[in-house]
C-alpha cells in the first residue's frame, strides 16, 4: 500500500518566500514604532535615492516589507496562487530569477516613470508576484484555457487594466499610494522571461 499524496502541498521555494515574508512582518510587530520606522527607512526602496550599494540592496529588501496585514495577506495569497503553479514547471533558480528580477525591474520602472519623483518609498512583493503571473501566462498558456480561448494581447490588457485603474484611483489601498507602475514593470519582465524560458524549454526537447 503506497502513501497517499497530500491534497494540498506548497512547492518549497514558494513556501519559503511566504514564510520569510510572514516572519519579517511578525518580527516588525514587536518593534517600537520608532525602531520600525528606522527599519523601513533603511530597507524600503526610495525612488529618489542614488543607485549606490545601499540602494541596490533595498531593491531586494523592500520586497519583504509590507505596509500592514492586509497588504501582506493579499500578496501572499497571490504568491501562493501564481507561484505554486509556476514553480512546478520551472527550475528553482529560474523561478527565483523571475521573482527577484521582476521585483527589481518593477521598482526601477516606478522610479523612472513616477509622476512625483522623490515622494515614493516602495514596500511589498507586488512587482515580484506580478512577474510570476506574467511568466505563468506564457509558460502555462492561460489565455488558451477554457472553452473560449482569448488572444494573448487581450489577456495582457485584461491583467494590466485593473492594475492601472486600481493604482490611479488607489482602490483597496487604505489611503496609501499604490505603486502601479512597479506592478506593470514586474509583469512586463515576467512576460519577457516567460517567452525566453518557454523557448529554452522547447529547444531542449
Amino acid at each position: 500500500m503506497t502513501a497517499k499524496e497530500p491534497m494540498f502541498r506548497i512547492p518549497p521555494v514558494t513556501a519559503w518566500l511566504i514564510a520569510i515574508n510572514l516572519l519579517v512582518h511578525i518580527a516588525r510587530q514587536f518593534l517600537p514604532e520608532a525602531r520600525d520606522e528606522l527599519v523601513v527607512g533603511n530597507l524600503a526602496f526610495d525612488t529618489a535615492a542614488p543607485l549606490d550599494a545601499q540602494t541596490f540592496l533595498t531593491l531586494i529588501t523592500y520586497q519583504f516589507l509590507h505596509a500592514d496585514w492586509t497588504h501582506l495577506v493579499v500578496n501572499m495569497t497571490a504568491l501562493l496562487a501564481f507561484g505554486s503553479g509556476l514553480e512546478r514547471v520551472l527550475r528553482k533558480a529560474w523561478y527565483l530569477a523571475v521573482y527577484f528580477g521582476g521585483g527589481i525591474a518593477g521598482a526601477l520602472f516606478e522610479a523612472v516613470t513616477s509622476s512625483a519623483p522623490g515622494q515614493e518609498v516602495l514596500l511589498g512583493a507586488s512587482a515580484s508576484i506580478s512577474a510570476l503571473f506574467g511568466a505563468l501566462i506564457i509558460m502555462m498558456g492561460l489565455n488558451r484555457l477554457g472553452r473560449r480561448p482569448i488572444s494573448l494581447a487581450l489577456m495582457i490588457v485584461l491583467v494590466l487594466g485593473p492594475m492601472i485603474v486600481m493604482g490611479v484611483f488607489n482602490i483597496g489601498s487604505n489611503g496609501l499610494p499604490v505603486a502601479w507602475r512597479a506592478h506593470v514593470g514586474g509583469f512586463a519582465v515576467g512576460l519577457i522571461a516567460g517567452w525566453g524560458l518557454l523557448a529554452l524549454h522547447r529547444n531542449r526537447r
